[in-house]
């Protein structure tokens, strides 16, 4: 019996150092359960001295408890830190504020998403890039994330290519600051040639344009369709013209009706985007050494080049390679139109500011998808596509052999043999151009 005593007053007293070591971080349920298992110890033995000690120590831990609990329930408590969130000075949580910068975020990746250059930038300079088209249309100078005047020039030509609606800036400018002969900050400022009431108006004649233009389109045309009525509608409506006011921008077609290469590339641009196209303008240059400006776009999926300047006999007339095609008679020529990087590199060199994707599809090719495109001399096919275009009224037909040596046998067919005189009946002579360069051979059927 003393043993057991003996043993109680043991338990008894690891208890009491329980809730002494323990009391204090212990929740008020925890307590009870263990007061509960002590109190029968202590009723078990009763006038038992260590029981009075711990009646005592029960009082003093319940005290500790209430304090304890008090405690718990301010924001001090590790709980209220996981799930209570500070608000911000406009009212917002953390959680809120983050939310929302992430939802801005996304807002500017859609933004810059169906821009071309932006998607091929590298990271860094896709920031350098935001921060001057932000800039721009701020209207305020930025000090850029980068310290190379070089990536400057890249962003600025990047975004002007993406953004032909920025028809307003012609360059720009940028203040260096150094410290021991180091660049330290560069800060951005975009050169503005007009006006902010300026700009309003040019742009009601800029939406003008673009609801004639789009007036004619019809509601379930193809890619392909929407591309070709736009090219043929910029082409048919503006003059080639090296004197042409704003002829570096979108003005100068929509306002202007004349232009030079940068326009019509520009606006080719604009229009298309406002069709839901990715496409952007490529510099570089041609055959002649001049500077020149044309298009990369995609259509259907895959990327191909497009050069509606050159698609303009009056460009050709205008750089002394006249070929004696009026523009009456030819109103459009598609040599290049939606051709690959292979066909483009024949006449064009790109500068390339950020390494472009081949373009290596030819599906959307005008010639293959009008039917005009011959790998051998198919005389039956021949008489289908003459028979169309004069049914339709065609001024000419152009045709495109597969190589130089399908061209060959295509021109020694037509012309050497007088073949051509097979499908254009009643003439005793026929106008024509042929390229061995483009492998094409037009014919005038009036």
């Amino acid at each position: 019996m003393e043993k057991q005593r003996k043993d109680k007053r043991i338990l008894i007293v690891i208890l009491i150092a329980v809730f002494l070591l323990f009391g204090f971080s212990l929740r008020k349920s925890r307590m009870e359960q263990l007061f509960a298992l002590v109190s029968q110890y202590v009723d078990s033995e009763e006038g038992d001295q260590s029981a009075k000690k711990l009646k005592e120590h029960k009082k003093q831990v319940e005290d500790t408890r209430i304090l304890a609990d008090a405690a718990f329930e301010t924001a001090e408590k590790p709980v209220a830190e996981v799930f209570e969130e500070p608000e911000t000075a406009d009212g917002q949580t953390d959680r809120e504020a983050q939310e929302e910068q992430e939802e801005q975020e996304g807002g500017e990746e859609e933004e810059f998403s169906g821009r071309f250059y932006y998607t091929y930038l590298s990271d860094s300079l896709k920031v350098v890039y935001k921060e001057v088209y932000e800039s721009i249309l701020s209207g305020k100078e930025t000090e850029v994330s980068t310290l190379r005047k070089e990536n400057l020039d890249i962003a600025f030509q990047c975004v002007l290519n993406d953004f032909p609606e920025i028809f307003y800036v012609n360059g720009y400018h940028f203040t260096e600051h150094t410290r021991a002969a180091e660049t330290v900050k560069l800060i951005f400022s975009a050169d503005y040639v007009m006006t902010k009431e300026e700009i309003a108006a040019a742009q009601t004649e800029i939406d003008g344009y673009v609801q004639r233009c789009f007036a004619g389109m019809g509601n379930n045309m193809s890619q392909y369709e929407q591309v070709k009525y736009i090219y043929d509608y910029i082409i048919t409506n503006t003059e080639y013209d090296l004197n042409a006011p704003n002829n570096q921008n979108i003005c100068s077609v929509f306002l202007e009706g004349r232009s030079v290469c940068q326009g019509y590339a520009e606006a080719m641009a604009y229009l298309l985007q406002k069709r839901g196209f990715v496409i952007s303008v490529v510099n570089g240059f041609v055959e002649n050494g001049n500077r020149h400006a044309w298009n990369i776009l995609m259509v259907d999926g895959n990327y191909y080049y497009l050069d509606a300047t050159w698609g303009d006999v009056d460009y050709q007339s205008s750089e002394g390679m006249d070929t004696g095609i009026a523009k009456e008679v030819m109103p459009v020529n598609y040599d290049y139109f939606l051709i690959t990087t292979e066909q483009l590199q024949i006449t064009h060199q790109i500068n390339n500011i950020v390494s472009l994707p081949a373009c290596v599809a030819t599906q959307n090719n005008y010639y293959r998808k009008e039917g005009l495109y011959f790998e051998n001399v198919d005389k039956e096919k021949l008489t289908v596509v003459f028979q169309n275009a004069k049914d339709r009224g065609d001024a000419t037909v152009t045709i495109k052999c597969s190589d130089i040596s399908a061209y060959g046998e295509m021109r020694a067919y037509l012309l050497d043999d007088q073949g051509i005189f097979s499908y254009i009946a009643n003439k005793k002579k026929v106008t024509y151009y042929d390229s061995e360069q483009m492998r094409t051979l037009c014919f005038w059927l009036e």
